[in-house]
């Protein structure tokens, strides 16, 4: 099992988790996602595609705000085409 995610003093176990802490928490979210840290956690739970997407999104030329929307957007997407290719 991978180690959890620490966001915000709370453990972010999955994509879904988050997710929704992102939501919760859009301030810390933008640090992390400009920090490279959902980057490197990504990868180590072994979803390279979402850490490519988090590193697209930390150097586009849009809003810090607007990255975490696209990176949160894409997050979903992956997540319903995943449960839709099952």
């Amino acid at each position: 099992m991978s180690e959890p995610f620490m966001f915000n003093e709370q453990q972010v176990n999955n994509v879904e988790d988050l997710i929704e802490t992102c939501q919760k928490f859009p301030d810390e979210a933008i640090n992390y996602l400009l920090r490279e840290d959902f980057e490197k956690w990504l990868v180590y739970i072994h979803r390279i595609d979402l850490a490519s997407n988090a590193e697209q999104e930390r150097k586009a030329p849009e809003s810090d705000e607007e990255k975490l929307h696209q990176f949160i957007a894409n997050c979903q997407k992956k997540k319903s085409d995943i449960i839709t290719n099952q």
